[in-house]
């Protein structure tokens, strides 16, 4: 489809996530103190199943972020549009884990 110029229309990139489960704070990790932010790109599928979870920047802690990529591949997300029509996309998935507070999860912009 095309806009009122006859460019092509955009793809909506303002994906959510649909069903995410808790991610668990590993218990060793909270014993040796370990925080850190840990970022995926997510390849969704156009009904919001994730096709390929990959590591885009580590936390520093491996236990952190393999708890946090175990639990996002089990993720369900609402898929990005384009011209009103659902199609595959990226997202990065940034995931936060403090000691102090719950962690969390936030979706960044599509690619």
């Amino acid at each position: 489809r095309r806009d009122r110029r006859g460019w092509p229309t955009p793809a909506r990139y303002a994906v959510a996530a649909r069903n995410t489960p808790k991610l668990p704070y590993p218990l060793a990790a909270r014993r040796l103190g370990s925080e850190g932010r840990v970022v995926f790109r997510v390849h969704l599928q156009a009904d919001g199943r994730c096709d390929d979870v990959r590591l885009a920047r580590s936390s520093g802690s491996a236990l952190l972020d393999d708890s946090a990529l175990t639990t996002v591949r089990h993720w369900r997300f609402l898929p990005a549009m384009r011209a009103g029509m659902p199609v595959a996309a990226s997202v990065d998935v940034p995931i936060s884990f403090r000691l102090d507070q719950a962690h969390s999860a936030a979706l960044a912009v599509a690619r």
